[in-house]
């Protein structure tokens, strides 16, 4: 398996992509299926980067979103223009093995109120993503998106930020 090049923060906050990615790889390994979904990743297409991504998230302790990106997890699931399109068994046991996966990991599901976010930063990136900034902030983590907006925004050193593709690069 390949290592990691640079020390896996300890908090995460995780952005729709990867966490797409993640809760789809392990719902396809979980039934039984890994190959089933391999074509609707989006980031780690290839069984090298799945390694990767699952050998990331083994090491961080803390794993943190918003109920926004879960929203959005869900737009991608149900809609065929996402995804294949999944029967309604597979998308109740897709949320089913998702929120064990998510219960054995612990992940913390934060609120960042629209009112209390920084209204330019909201113009550009929108509510999601200014959540999942605000957070980071908040909680000291680092952020982990496909997003290059996001990422931009982030690396003006306010908060701490890997873009996806830099876990294959490392």
């Amino acid at each position: 398996m390949d290592t990691l090049c640079f020390a896996v923060p300890q908090k995460i906050v995780i952005d729709t992509g990867p966490l797409f990615d993640l809760l789809l790889l392990n719902y396809a390994e979980a039934s039984g299926h890994p190959a089933a979904f391999s074509k609707e990743l989006r980031y780690c297409d290839e069984k090298r980067k799945q390694a990767i991504l699952k050998g990331f998230f083994s090491q961080v302790r803390c794993l943190l979103t918003t109920p926004g990106v879960l929203a959005e997890v869900h737009a991608r699931i149900n809609h065929p223009h996402h995804i294949q399109k999944l029967t309604r068994y597979q998308i109740e046991t897709f949320w089913a093995e998702t929120e064990r996966y998510l219960r054995l990991r612990g992940l913390d599901e934060r609120l960042v109120r629209f009112l209390d976010m920084d209204l330019p930063i909201v113009r550009r990136l929108g509510p999601i993503d200014v959540s999942l900034w605000e957070l980071a902030k908040r909680e000291k983590a680092s952020i982990l998106t496909a997003d290059d907006d996001l990422y931009s925004e982030c690396t003006k050193g306010v908060v701490s930020v890997l873009h996806v593709e830099d876990l294959w690069k490392g």
